[in-house]
């Protein structure tokens, strides 16, 4: 099992499959390309199979499908749940990373608009857009909090998703 460093790391993840529609070419590309100040180092975990890239303070790892107890785990322990992602129809991983006190970079989707207020919006056509997101979430200093805005009687559904997710 991987060990999140928050100290001296700034952690990123993203919880998807290799469906086409989820864009982690986009991402990966993107997050190669990422500049920044500081003397952290910047990970990437994405839960699909794959050999982990490092290149400079910069490291993506494939980390595989992760069990409900190591999921929930990593959003915990990480800075941004990111999600580029072309369509979705619900966007559960969004709402479980917030509700585990994680904040989220989220296409600028119908689907996101309407279930939470992200930290960040990025395009997810755009490069150059998920790569300004993740630069700005490394080198400011305040970002806005991610928080649930889906109301309704949703909410009772919700809450017994996240039963066994703590924050």
């Amino acid at each position: 099992m991987i060990l999140l460093n928050l100290k001296k790391e700034k952690n990123f993840l993203y919880v998807t499959s290799n469906l086409k529609h989820k864009n982690i070419e986009k991402l990966i590309r993107a997050f190669k390309s990422v500049t920044f100040q500081n003397k952290k180092t910047i990970n990437l975990y994405i839960t699909v199979d794959g050999g982990d890239i490092f290149i400079d303070k910069k490291r993506i790892f494939f980390v595989g499908n992760l069990d409900k107890n190591n999921l929930v785990k990593f959003y915990q322990k990480t800075h941004y749940l990111i999600y580029p992602s072309f369509v979705e129809s619900l966007g559960l991983p969004i709402l479980e990373a917030i509700k585990s006190g994680c904040n989220v970079i989220v296409s600028e989707i119908p689907t996101f608009k309407s279930i939470c207020n992200p930290s960040l919006f990025i395009n997810p056509n755009s490069v150059e857009s998920i790569r300004e997101s993740i630069e700005k979430a490394i080198n400011v200093d305040y970002i806005n909090q991610s928080n649930i805005v889906v109301k309704n009687k949703i909410d009772n559904f919700i809450e017994l998703i996240f039963k066994n997710v703590q924050k």
